[in-house]
């Protein structure tokens, strides 16, 4: 055990801001698929429940993010993490139609919603982690 201990020790000082900015990200993907999820298949069409989804997450990930991972007061967290977001939203609705439309040419079933869905969560993540980390 003794021998673990110095390795997850190691790892989290060379990664704890990505590993913090992971968990956080892993908490509100629950959010933004299950807004999603209930939106789509009970309301809007996927692009608007996908936004819903994407906008609900930003507002949980934003204060969480800039707690911490990546500190800072004042406006220019607030324009870099809104213009990322903006960023990252569009990319996933991208993503979103490029799968749902063109390659499950318009399915509707839950194949179709995950892999969508996992995609589109998975770009935007390590292209607004990037930008942020440089920006802020």
């Amino acid at each position: 055990m003794n021998a673990i201990t110095p390795d997850i020790k190691t790892l989290w000082e060379k990664h704890g801001q990505f590993i913090k900015y992971l968990i956080i990200s892993a908490i509100v993907t629950v959010v933004d698929i299950c807004v999603c999820y209930g939106l789509e298949f009970l309301l809007v069409d996927m692009l608007a429940a996908n936004a819903a989804g994407v906008v609900t997450g930003f507002v949980i990930q934003y204060f969480l993010v800039t707690k911490h991972v990546f500190v800072g007061r004042g406006r220019r967290p607030v324009i870099v993490f809104f213009l990322t977001f903006l960023i990252g939203l569009g990319l996933a609705e991208a993503t979103v139609w490029i799968i749902r439309d063109l390659i499950f040419g318009g399915s509707e079933d839950i194949i179709a919603f995950a892999v969508a869905k996992g995609v589109s969560l998975v770009i935007p993540f390590f292209v607004t982690y990037t930008l942020r980390k440089k920006l802020m």
